[in-house]
Parts: C-alpha cells; structure tokens; sequence
C-alpha cells in the first residue's frame, strides 16, 4: 500500500480495483473481507478478498 493512500481515504474503498487488491493482501477486518468478497464490483477483487478471508481464517 503507498504511503498516500491513508490520505485519501480507506483503500478497500478506491475506485481503482488494484489499490482495492493491494489493501487487501495486508488486511486482517473479516467482515470487511466478507463484505468484500460477496459484494465488491470488480470480479478479481472479490476473488482476492474470498482467498484472504480463507488465509486469515485458518491461521490461529
């Protein structure tokens, strides 16, 4: 994630899918992973989003 991007707001939220993938490889928020998953626009978003969820998920 680039250093201005805390400026401008979340990036889960950037109009730019690929700010949104790269917020996510770092994120750990489930729900905001779920929310992504299940209703972001960008295919391969909520694909990355479902693929982090799974990692984060079964990590103890």
């Amino acid at each position: 994630m680039g250093f201005l991007s805390g400026l401008f707001g979340p990036g889960h939220k950037n109009k730019n899918p690929e700010i949104r993938k790269d917020c996510i490889s770092g994120m750990m928020d489930k729900k905001i992973l779920a929310e992504l998953a299940e209703k972001d626009e960008d295919a391969s978003v909520r694909e990355v989003a479902k693929k982090r969820l799974e990692a984060i998920s079964v990590k103890k």
